[in-house]
């Protein structure tokens, strides 16, 4: 239907009066058309099994290899998790038993337990903290141990920590207290990223130190019977990580010579 429209001096068509055309019935459609079916999704979930849930979750000795250290076991002949020495040699020569291993053992464990948010936060995993023994070689140290079972890059820490007095190792009233052990296990995680001391092991222990004090993990009123020799580490241990970047490197540079490796 036409419509003269004299303002706009057009022709408009009014859809109003369109009828729509009714479709044909079913029977008249022709044979020839083929029929199309619309395919559905299913909403039926698929069926999870025992099995399948096996092998999303197990990894590759590949895959493992580039994780993290937490994945990673020492071999059955190195020491395991809280191990203690049953024997030191004396000034005259003669081998002694070493007494109140319980409390070796015990102190093991609960610096283990205490430094758990660190280890995860930072990404410090070990595989085995034992005792250091008490009158041979450092304080502590941070044994690499390569696994190329897993990968050329693999590697398990062994740390070992001193807990005896090397004057008295079976007294425990002169055992280390425990903010001397807690910096001496810092500094150790802190060589599971870097081996060296250069700036970057530095900055790192100044942010392990921030995060124990933000969890309040020093007790308080607790004498560091073990101090470093390096200047920056004594800075970071009075602060408790609340030192900045500027200062600390600035005291780095002026005291290069004396801790270069």
């Amino acid at each position: 239907m036409e419509i003269f429209n004299e303002k706009a001096n057009s022709i408009s068509f009014d859809r109003r009066d369109r009828s729509r055309t009714p479709l044909p019935p079913k029977s008249a459609t022709p044979k020839f058309l083929p029929s199309i079916k619309r395919k559905h999704k299913s909403t039926e979930r698929p069926s999870k099994h025992k099995s399948d849930k096996k092998e999303k979750n197990s990894i590759s000795r590949e895959e493992s290899a580039s994780i993290g250290l937490k994945y990673y076991r020492l071999p059955s002949n190195y020491p395991k998790h809280f191990d203690t020495f049953s024997e030191y040699t004396n000034k005259e020569g003669k081998q002694i038993p070493l007494l109140h291993r319980g409390i070796v053992v015990k102190t093991l464990y609960n610096l283990h337990r205490d430094v758990q948010p660190i280890v995860n936060k930072f990404n410090l995993h070990y595989a085995a903290l034992s005792e250091n023994h008490p009158t041979k070689g450092k304080a502590a140290f941070t044994n690499r141990i390569p696994l190329k079972f897993f990968g050329p890059n693999a590697h398990a820490h062994h740390i070992l920590i001193r807990i005896r007095h090397p004057s008295s190792p079976n007294d425990p009233k002169k055992f280390y207290n425990k903010s001397t052990l807690l910096a001496i296990l810092f500094h150790e995680l802190a060589h599971i990223r870097h081996m060296d001391h250069k700036q970057d092991f530095m900055l790192l222990i100044r942010d392990i130190y921030s995060y124990a004090n933000r969890i309040n993990l020093f007790p308080k009123d607790e004498e560091h019977q073990m101090p470093s020799c390096r200047e920056w580490e004594k800075l970071i241990y009075n602060f408790k990580g609340r030192v900045s970047d500027e200062v600390l490197n600035d005291l780095y540079k002026s005291n290069d010579a004396s801790f270069t490796n």
